[in-house]
């Protein structure tokens, strides 16, 4: 844990992101960190079920009944410090678990450990990724800047520097921040890590994101729709196979697209099972206002080579300097956005 921290009042957030991909938790003083990274914070079974809107289901699963804890996981701790008159950001990603600490079935975090672990058992592969994130920003007039454009970017300044400043101080290793094609629509991402790692980062990117621009007097907005004539806002998965050693399974020269035998299978399963995985990746209702023809959303149930229609994309590899693509090679799953859990 960061062992620049000596105000025993500053607030440490245990923190999970539900199902419908808020992030959510409880605060305790910094003086009693080192007693509930051992022991967690109380947490209750309902706060799966509640809405974005706020709202608890009439169908709820738990009522007022059940206790869980949320279990902090020590490599998660994200401390940034803008300098910009505001307090720390300061929090750990959790597990959701019983109270004697063993996994509950119900945390999204879990699961996907779960299933990182089945697909070694079954492949002796794991998933390496990074995510995309598209955002736009609510407060900010329609503006005469250009998208892509060096001038829409300096318009939001210093907003990106800072925001790489904080990105860095979470070590979450930024890539880049660019003006998007949308209305007040700028785009963040990250360097690749393993699947539990990636899926953090990308909870951990959002966050900074609202931070950042809270921080600035700003409001950022990651909805898939924000009117029904702007184009709207995703999150893109890279992601290629690792063997066991930490090396790519996802190129072979020699075979269509140049995917290996089993990146080909792994892909033919998504394609088959689009529909069900929407299920998760575009779970809300205005997921599907942004994934119509012609917006580069992914709206299509195919896997294209270099295709940004597709919801499946094999991404191109730079051979400039004498680069080999077998380590690069990757695909990219479009079909997503920021109500999904990742």
């Amino acid at each position: 844990m960061n062992d620049k921290n000596t105000n025993e009042d500053e607030l440490v957030v245990f923190v999970c992101n539900d199902l419908g991909s808020i992030t959510r938790g409880r605060a305790i003083p910094l003086a009693d960190l080192q007693e509930k990274m051992q022991t967690g914070v109380g947490w209750v079974p309902i706060n799966q079920t509640i809405s974005p809107f706020d709202q608890i289901p009439e169908s709820d699963l738990w009522g007022s009944h059940g206790d869980r804890r949320l279990l902090p996981d020590p490599a998660t701790e994200v401390r940034v410090d803008l300098a910009l008159g505001y307090t720390p950001l300061h929090f750990f990603l959790c597990d959701i678990t019983h109270l004697d600490g063993s996994p509950w079935d119900v945390c999204a975090r879990t699961f996907l450990k779960n299933t990182v672990e089945d697909l070694r058992e079954r492949t002796g592969c794991s998933v390496r990724a990074a995510f995309e994130h598209e955002f736009a920003f609510t407060d900010m007039q329609p503006a005469a800047d250009p998208g892509f454009s060096l001038a829409r970017l300096r318009a939001v300044e210093p907003f990106g520097t800072h925001l790489i400043r904080a990105m860095r101080q979470a070590g979450q290793e930024p890539e880049t921040f660019l003006a998007e094609f949308g209305v007040a629509q700028y785009e963040l991402s990250c360097k690749p890590a393993l699947a539990l790692a990636a899926a953090d980062r990308s909870v951990i990117m959002r966050e900074l994101v609202h931070e950042t621009a809270r921080q600035h007097g700003r409001k950022a907005s990651f909805s898939p729709k924000l009117t029904p004539d702007t184009l709207g806002s995703g999150v893109h998965i890279h992601f290629s196979l690792l063997d066991e050693a930490g090396k790519s399974r996802t190129y072979d020269a020699n075979r269509p697209g140049r995917l290996s035998e089993i990146a080909g299978q792994f892909s033919a399963g998504i394609v088959k099972y689009l529909p069900s995985i929407l299920t998760f990746t575009a779970p809300s209702v205005l997921s599907y206002e942004r994934l119509i023809p012609h917006s580069w959303s992914g709206p299509y149930a195919c896997l294209g080579e270099r295709n940004r229609e597709a919801a499946l994309r094999i991404c191109p590899t730079v051979e400039t300097s004498g680069r080999r693509p077998d380590e690069q090679l990757h695909l990219e799953y479009r079909a997503c956005d920021a109500t999904a859990n990742p």
